[in-house]
């Protein structure tokens, strides 16, 4: 199988998977779901989007197209995109509180564990 295309494995796999899952109690529907890469990362930020959570990354850019934030403004009228994403039951956050959660996160990403 020199040179085989991923639909030539897929169709190899796919069938296999229910059977294998079926064997640990879990059960997989057919087809799987597959996603382009550029459509993961526009909508979900990542090559390999955890689905389960429905944060799909949505265009805010008509929303501050004309907003009193000018550095999203700025972006937009520059042709710019903004995007985000809401987190489901937060409330919102301070700029103290934000800026607190972004330095934990960045001394997270920085050790080694």
């Amino acid at each position: 199988m020199s040179f085989a295309q991923p639909e030539t494995i897929y169709g190899l796999i796919e069938p296999l998977m229910p059977q294998i899952f079926k064997e640990i109690g879990k059960e997989v529907t057919l087809p799987i779901r597959r996603m382009p890469y550029a459509e993961a990362i526009a909508r979900y930020g990542s090559d390999k989007p955890d689905l389960r959570c429905g944060m799909e990354i949505h265009d805010l850019s008509e929303i501050f197209r004309d907003a009193e934030f000018r550095v999203f403004k700025q972006i937009v009228a520059d042709g710019g995109v903004v995007r985000g994403f809401a987190v489901p039951g937060r409330q919102p956050l301070l700029r103290a509180a934000s800026s607190t959660c972004s330095s934990i996160r960045r001394r997270r990403s920085a050790s080694p564990d």
